[in-house]
């Protein structure tokens, strides 16, 4: 149970840094969440490293 509670955390952290280093980049916020919700959407265990290099595709 504990382990459940700290993986919804750890993804939305994970999903506010890589909009974070997008919108450095110069990317809309609106454009980067859609695109970042569906990497994670796909694979929600990756890091903030590939949720970058995956959304930066479909950007």
């Amino acid at each position: 149970m504990f382990l459940d509670e700290v993986s919804p955390n750890s993804n939305n952290t994970n999903k506010e840094e890589a909009l974070s280093a997008l919108e450095v980049l110069g990317f809309a916020r609106r454009q980067s969440e859609k695109a970042v919700d569906k990497v994670l959407s796909q694979d929600p265990t990756l890091s903030v490293e590939d949720i970058i290099k995956h959304a930066l595709k479909n950007l």
